[in-house]
C-alpha cells in the first residue's frame, strides 16, 4: 500500500475539533459508526490491553441526559477559574477564548447531535490492585452550602479516592487540601475515620 506522505501530513496537521459546523440534520448510518470504531481500535494500548468499550447512543432521552451532565461539568469548570491565566506570549493566549466559546456552543446544542460515541475505559476493581491498575482517583465536587468541607479521602473497592470541593478556589488552599488528603491515603488504614475541624 502506498501512502501519500504530503496528504497524510496535511490531514494530521490541519484536523481540528469540530463543534460549530456540525450538520445536526444529517443522519449517520450504523455502518459508518462501525467503520469509525474499527479504525479507532487501531490505536495502541499499553501491553496491548485494549481495555476499552464503545457505547453508541442515539436515544433522544439519553442524549439529553448526557448533554445536561456535560453542561453541569462545564459550569463547575468555569466556577473553578478554568482556564487559568496564561503567561504573556503563550501561543495559546489567543486560541483559548475561541476554544471555550466553541465548547460552550457545543453544550448548547449537544443533545441535537445525531449520534454519541462514548469511549469507556474498562478496569478491574480489586481489593489489591495489580501494579498496572494502581492509581488514585481525584474527583472535584461542588462545595456543600453552609459547610467548610475542603476535601475527603476514602477507599472505594480497595482503591483510594480523593474528593476536593475547591472551597475558596485559591491556589494555596487547593494544594494544602490535596496533600492533606494524600497524607490520609498514605498514612492511615483504609477503614480509619478522621474528621478534621479547622
Amino acid at each position: 500500500m502506498t501512502i501519500d506522505r504530503a496528504a497524510a501530513d496535511k490531514l494530521l496537521t490541519t484536523t481540528r475539533s469540530v463543534r460549530k459546523r456540525l450538520d445536526l440534520g444529517r443522519p449517520v448510518e450504523p455502518e459508518v459508526i462501525a467503520e469509525c470504531i474499527d479504525i479507532a481500535m487501531q490505536a495502541p494500548t499499553g501491553t496491548n490491553a485494549q481495555n476499552w468499550a464503545f457505547v453508541v447512543v442515539t436515544d433522544p432521552a439519553k442524549k439529553a441526559a448526557i448533554a445536561e451532565i456535560y453542561r453541569r461539568g462545564a459550569e463547575m469548570m468555569a466556577g473553578s477559574g478554568y482556564p487559568p491565566p496564561l503567561p504573556e506570549g503563550d501561543p495559546r493566549e489567543h486560541v483559548m477564548p475561541k476554544v471555550m466559546e466553541s465548547a460552550e456552543h457545543l453544550g448548547s446544542i449537544l443533545e441535537q447531535v445525531p449520534v454519541f460515541v462514548l469511549l469507556l475505559l474498562l478496569t478491574e476493581w480489586q481489593s489489591t490492585p495489580a501494579p498496572w491498575l494502581a492509581g488514585v482517583a481525584l474527583v472535584f465536587v461542588p462545595a456543600l452550602p453552609g459547610t467548610h468541607v475542603s476535601g475527603v479521602a476514602r477507599f472505594l473497592h480497595g482503591r483510594p479516592l480523593i474528593q476536593l470541593s475547591l472551597l475558596g478556589k485559591w491556589n494555596d488552599g487547593f494544594w494544602f487540601s490535596f496533600f492533606h488528603e494524600v497524607a490520609h491515603v498514605l498514612k492511615h488504614p483504609t477503614r480509619a475515620i478522621f474528621l478534621d475541624d479547622a
